[in-house]
């Protein structure tokens, strides 16, 4: 009986480390994505304020956050 749930909780551990990484991975490819739109948009808004006499703004200042 030990046994039998030693061995499931081990690879109910190693399922998860698997999902684990897949997720990060995924996750890192989509960041990668969407930084690039991102970043076009702000190009764009700057270019935008530049014409009107404005000041620019940064990635950092516009508070923009992506949802999956």
């Amino acid at each position: 009986m030990k046994l039998k749930t030693i061995f499931s909780l081990i690879l109910l551990l190693c399922f998860l480390i698997a999902c684990k990484s897949d997720f990060e991975e995924s996750k890192s490819i989509q960041k990668e994505k969407y930084d690039s739109h991102i970043n076009e948009v702000i190009e764009l808004e700057n270019d935008r304020l530049e014409n009107e006499n404005r000041p620019q703004i940064a990635r950092s200042e516009t508070g923009i956050v992506v949802y999956n």
